[in-house]
């Protein structure tokens, strides 16, 4: 919704935030490991274009900074309970899409 975006643009003092992400392959299986509670799409997302046949997404590692909305969240017609929710998270809406290409580059690093 739009409110959730005035909300962020009207309550978020920080500028910029320092999350961590990893990439382990582990044999033909690779983890990437995520900050904060992300969104199911951000997750199939970095699954379909992973280099790994068999990739497995861990969220919650390394620093909670709340929820990690995809775009969609912040438009007026998202009709999911957690596009409530992502104002908390204070990110900008590009955060699922820098965190999707940072994963995917680590991914194909250690590919």
């Amino acid at each position: 919704m739009m409110t959730n975006y005035l909300y962020y643009v009207n309550t978020n003092e920080q500028t910029h935030s320092e999350l961590y992400i990893q990439a382990i392959k582990i044999g033909d299986v690779a983890i990437s490991v995520l900050p904060g509670e992300i969104y199911a799409a951000i997750g199939i997302a970095i699954k379909e274009k992973s280099p790994f046949a068999k990739t497995i997404i861990v969220e919650n590692s390394n620093s909670y900074c709340g929820y990690i909305p995809d775009k969609s969240a912040f438009n007026g017609n998202c009709l999911l309970y957690e596009s409530l929710l992502c104002c908390h998270s204070c990110h900008v809406p590009e955060a699922s899409d820098i965190i999707e290409e940072k994963a995917l580059e680590l991914l194909k690093k250690i590919n």
